[in-house]
């Protein structure tokens, strides 16, 4: 397989691990030193700029008020009509995470939380940039199919409505940072073929 395509899903790979990092995490010692590779994030993050380098834990500060407070990351909020984390469609993404061979550490937060599924992503890329230097191509076919299924089924059920709910509030970091996440799933997606019905119905609606 071309080379090309090995190196565009690595990064992905890096792209999606970055920003699920973010989403779980906020802007860490281990993340800061990539937000420059991202249009916007480094702009975003300058009022935590200081004489000593970096304010971290004022970032810490912002991250929990934005996703622990106000805009809540986790798709059971956006899905399930009693609109409260955990339950069922937590419970439907662990089985998926399970599926396509994604380990997550039940240490930190539940599946359905929007760092889980990028961090879920980042996984798959990173197969298929493996599965691609290798030339196999019946892997990269499969690996392609399970990332339109974790798109379709999972994510952008309720992306739009987290992404639409960072751009109208005081959220310019974490607003600058569903951008680029975005842009990122636009592009992949773009990429992939449509999901078959019997994944659509893995995840009913409600």
């Amino acid at each position: 397989m071309p080379r090309s395509e090995a190196r565009l899903a690595e990064a992905r790979c890096r792209a999606y691990g970055l920003f699920g990092a973010i989403a779980i995490d906020g802007v860490t010692k281990d993340v800061v030193g990539h937000l420059d590779a991202v249009s916007g994030l480094d702009a975003a993050a300058t009022p935590w700029r200081c004489d000593a380098g970096f304010d971290f834990e004022a970032a810490a500060a912002e991250h929990y008020r934005v996703l622990s407070h106000e805009v809540f990351p986790f798709a059971s909020v956006f899905v399930d009509p009693s609109a409260m984390p955990g339950g069922a469609p937590s419970d439907r993404v662990g089985a998926l995470y399970a599926r396509i061979g994604f380990v997550w550490d039940p240490r930190g937060p539940s599946p359905d939380h929007v760092g889980r599924v990028l961090q879920a992503m980042a996984f798959l890329c990173g197969a298929e940039a493996d599965a691609a230097t290798d030339g196999r191509a019946n892997i990269v076919a499969r690996v392609r199919q399970l990332q339109t299924e974790v798109l379709d089924v999972h994510l952008l059920r309720w992306w739009p409505a987290f992404a639409e709910a960072l751009a109208w509030g005081d959220y310019r970091f974490h607003r600058a940072w569903s951008e680029a996440v975005t842009e990122l799933i636009v592009h992949h997606r773009g990429d992939l073929t449509p999901v078959t019905a019997a994944a659509d119905e893995a995840w009913p609606a409600g």
